[in-house]
């Protein structure tokens, strides 16, 4: 159990996770500092972590006292393994670069820019192995801890990693390059992340997580077409953005998925084409919990963009989070 939700927590704290412009000044300021050591990005999100923790979480797991019990496992055991209490973490963002064409898709460039309270010492004294190559290293004014992935030497892709302190309550960490991009946005304001990316990933205050991510030229358009005479092809192409946002409802976690498109009239094909898949998807499928998970989306035209909403339940967080288990196999009585 303890690893489930130490795992749990490393994607909330390190992914897949803002605060809007209209709250309090004081709150505004701040967002203003995370955003602005994302450098420039095709993938953008924000994590409420302190609402996740504090609220999304403790519904999530019940008031049972053996869920309690394994929430604070779960925190210890991701302070253990990363040197972040995720109890002191309010905020988080997360900017990354598109790599790859269609599903084929590849997040590089990650970097991760989190507001708490932080202690460098215990995120050293973490990622220490017998065989991690580890350092630190003078980037400008600031100092990087710079460390392999994995402590495995002979592990494949084991890539250099690095965690930097922007100020008292801010901190970076990614990939090294990627590091080193934050460390020059935040200082020098050099390639920050498009200004309407990230309005568009802070347009809803509320959600537990929002993303926006700009789909570049042709990352749509399958191998081997041409955009121009395939009216598949044309239409994927004409994809600009992707935004969704996560929220915390009363009897589950509301979820909005925007596809936005160049024009209004590719919008409303887009959406054709969303509800045609559904229909055909409702014939093929037999198992009556996912066909009314696919009846309850709701699919609609907002402008020049096709927008799917639904609501995830606690009961299908629950068996993510908690999946069960396989029934065991029993011997028959001996005669």
């Amino acid at each position: 159990m303890r690893k489930t939700f130490s795992s749990l927590f490393l994607i909330i704290v390190l992914v897949i996770l803002a605060a809007s412009a209209t709250r309090a000044q004081s709150a505004a300021s701040t967002a203003v500092d995370l955003w602005n050591a994302v450098p420039d990005s095709d993938f953008v999100a924000s994590f409420n972590v302190r609402k996740i923790v504090n609220e999304g979480l403790p519904r999530v797991l019940g008031d049972e006292p053996a869920a309690r019990k394994d929430l604070e496992n779960g925190t210890e055991g991701i302070r253990a393994e990363t040197g972040l209490d995720v109890r002191r973490i309010t905020r988080a963002v997360v900017g990354a670069k598109l790599v790859g064409t269609g599903l084929d898709v590849d997040l590089q460039e990650l970097v991760v820019v989190a507001e708490g309270e932080f202690n460098y010492s215990d995120i050293k004294d973490s990622v220490k192995g017998p065989n991690r190559e580890m350092r630190e290293e003078k980037y400008g004014a600031d100092t990087l801890l710079v460390f392999r992935e994995y402590d495995d030497p002979k592990a494949k892709k084991n890539e250099l990693v690095a965690v930097v302190v922007l100020g008292p309550k801010l901190i970076a960490a990614g990939y090294l390059n990627a590091v080193k991009r934050a460390v020059d946005a935040f200082r020098e304001g050099k390639g920050r992340a498009n200004p309407d990316l990230v309005t568009r990933a802070q347009s809803d205050p509320d959600a537990l997580v929002s993303v926006a991510a700009r789909i570049p030229a042709g990352y749509l358009q399958p191998k081997g077409m041409d955009a121009s005479t395939n009216r598949l092809t044309r239409l994927l192409s004409s994809i600009k953005y992707v935004e969704a946002a996560l929220h915390l409802g009363e009897n589950g976690f509301p979820l909005t998925l925007a596809v936005r498109s160049d024009t209004t009239d590719s919008a409303s094909d887009i959406k054709c084409m969303l509800d045609s898949i559904r229909t055909l998807a409702d014939l093929a499928i037999t198992d009556k919990a996912t066909v009314k998970v696919l009846d309850d989306l709701k699919i609609t035209l907002d402008g020049n963009a096709a927008v799917v909403q639904t609501e995830i339940t606690m009961d299908q967080v629950r068996s993510i989070v908690n999946p069960p288990r396989p029934a065991q196999a029993t011997k028959p009585p001996e005669q």
